[in-house]
């Protein structure tokens, strides 16, 4: 909201009902109450805030005023007498957030206010008042705010949002208080945490054909484990399919009461026969050996997530001649209030048609390729990583008229704390094509872009990925395990060309020579010609010894991975590639610089 200087307390008369009598809410430290058009709105995105469904966040975005309408609606049948608070932070946690909090008064009125959070979660009333309450309803049963906010406030104690994951906080005491200031939010009160995406495609949605099907792939009667976390995999076999069809929608199927259990769903296709059935946690040495092969993602979901639809342009090929008739669902239960008994059958609800889009739509994989070479030092606050597709891929792999990207899945494993992929033409670089700074391995989802995305023979896309290791004492290497690391970005594009894997690694030569420098400047004991997985793990890792690895990265030559559907290389000359260089950055414009000069 505006940044008012008046001092006097803002009077509103909000909507009660169930017989309480209609009363006054007021707004401390200025924070103005408004009706706005948002009032009573519709609202199209929603996801819980706790694990029991009793606390829902609903919200829509309005991209022309740059703001989120959010709406937050608390089941109870005690009246609310304690406190409650709405916010977002960096790290997913109360310390050093940003807060939208409300409490009844002695004198049963509403107080709101915008409050940040010091590094001991003890909150303040913040100077600049950026949320704008619009709504407010309470009943014996429930209570419902609804409040306005933009997405930069350019306030530095106010978080930013944009369009990757944003970790949602809320914060729920029964103590009555008389003010925020100097409420400790995190100290024996309710708190919870969910990621989500604020910030959605509003794509057109084309209409279903009328000779659309259903396919249903869901858990069999899963009993969720005692446990916070679990990844649950279970085997399904398509139905016979002779011709092909295309998939043109997907959704999630979520057993009730299991809302804010299950976290993320994902169904990949198979390339080998799964002939034998398997339904148990996704770690276990009992998997069947043909289940390695389902890697191909056909479906994702993640709490929060509205339905995945394809553009009218394409569908996902489905059925048909040598087609897989085998998938795995992988289910994610996140379950930190331990509930036991809960038996799921969620899963994702695929929509096909026998009436083909004009295109197929494919998925192409940029980033770093699964190797070794590539390592992120222990205690690292943030190494970075790059993955290149270079032009001479693009160039090789694409079709003359380019193709059209219209949505992104990022990757990582456990360290990844942000992902994002440059894209760069004939040397100048280009808005990125995705972005996520606050990217967890645990909230991943297909998200389709704000719009459509052209890529072009001899176009570069730099997929980077910061990483995290301050809680590790050994060197994290590039791998398939889950302790392992990956840098991916899923592209979902259309029309689907031959070009499928388009990746690098540092060069086998450049790594030598970094462990040359290590063994001969440095004096550590490292193994010539050992190769990366020993070497690595003997270097004395600093900080000085990281950044050392990180220039090597940086300049060294690279090799590349451009392969085909058929999974055989594209013609060239794919190893001790010469890194590409960006003549022109694209920098990010800062739209708070000249406020102050503006009296904003």
């Amino acid at each position: 909201m505006g940044r008012t200087q008046t001092t006097m307390a803002i009077l509103a008369i909000f909507k009660v009902m169930m017989f309480f009598p209609i009363f006054a809410a007021k707004s401390e430290s200025n924070n103005l109450v408004r009706k706005t058009e948002h009032s009573g709105a519709y609202l199209r995105y929603n996801a819980p805030l706790n694990g029991y469904n009793d606390i829902q966040l609903s919200w829509d975005v309005d991209y022309s005023r740059k703001e989120v309408i959010l709406q937050v609606e608390r089941r109870s049948t005690d009246d609310p007498t304690g406190w409650f608070a709405f916010g977002m932070s960096d790290q997913g946690s109360l310390t050093s957030a940003d807060l939208l909090v409300w409490w009844k008064t002695e004198n049963d009125l509403m107080d709101f206010t915008d409050a940040w959070t010091d590094q001991n979660g003890v909150a303040h009333i913040d100077s600049h008042q950026d949320f704008t309450v619009v709504d407010y309803v309470r009943s014996n049963t429930e209570e419902v705010l609804t409040f306005v906010r933009k997405f930069i406030t350019c306030d530095d104690n106010d978080y930013v949002i944009e369009g990757g994951t944003v970790d949602v906080l809320y914060a729920l005491g029964y103590d009555a208080i008389e003010s925020a200031e100097g409420l400790n939010v995190t100290k024996n009160n309710e708190t919870g945490m969910q990621r989500i995406q604020l910030l959605k495609s509003q794509m057109d949605v084309p209409p279903l054909a009328d000779d659309t099907k259903i396919l249903d792939i869901v858990a069999p009667q899963v009993q969720i484990p005692h446990e916070v976390t679990t990844y649950w995999c279970s085997t399904h076999k398509l139905p016979d399919l002779p011709d092909k069809n295309h998939i043109i929608r997907f959704e999630s199927i979520i057993t009730p009461e299991n809302e804010g259990i299950v976290h993320h769903m994902e169904v990949f296709l198979c390339e080998d026969d799964v002939t034998e059935m398997y339904n148990a946690p996704c770690k276990t040495e009992s998997k069947p050996k043909p289940i390695e092969s389902c890697k191909h993602v056909l479906g994702a979901w993640a709490m929060g997530a509205e339905p995945f639809i394809y553009p009218k342009e394409a569908g996902v090929p489905l059925g048909g001649p040598g087609f897989s008739r085998y998938v795995v669902l992988e289910v994610h239960y996140n379950n930190p209030d331990l509930r036991e008994g809960s038996i799921d059958a969620s899963g994702i609800r695929f929509y096909y048609t026998p009436t083909l889009r004009p295109h197929d739509a494919g998925i192409m994989e940029l980033g770093l390729i699964y190797s070794s070479k590539m390592a992120i030092p222990p205690q690292s606050e943030g190494f970075i990583l790059d993955g290149y597709c270079t032009p001479g891929c693009t160039d090789e792999g694409l079709p003359n008229d380019g193709i059209k990207v219209f949505a992104s899945q990022l990757h990582t494993h456990l360290t990844g704390v942000a992902v994002w992929t440059r894209h760069v033409r004939n040397g100048v670089e280009l808005p990125k094509l995705n972005e996520d700074k606050h990217y967890s391995a645990h909230f991943q989802e297909i998200r389709l872009l704000k719009d459509q995305v052209s890529v072009l023979p001899g176009d570069m896309l730099i997929t980077s990925c910061r990483y995290k290791t301050t809680d590790r004492e050994n060197v994290t290497l590039g791998g398939f395990g889950i302790e392992d690391e990956m840098c991916l970005n899923y592209i979902h594009y259309y029309p689907r060309s031959d070009l499928e894997v388009c990746k690098s690694s540092i060069s086998t030569r450049a790594l030598n020579k970094f462990f040359t420098y290590m063994y001969k400047q440095e004096k550590m004991p490292l193994v010539p010609g050992g190769g990366a997985d020993l070497n690595y793990n003997l270097v004395n890792w600093s900080r000085s010894s990281a950044f050392t690895l990180m220039k090597y990265y940086q300049r060294g030559s690279i090799e590349m991975m451009c392969l085909s559907n058929s999974g055989e290389p594209f013609p060239g000359q794919w190893s001790r590639v010469r890194k590409p260089t960006v003549k022109h950055r694209l920098w990010p414009r800062n739209p708070c610089k000249n406020l102050g000069l503006l009296g904003l």
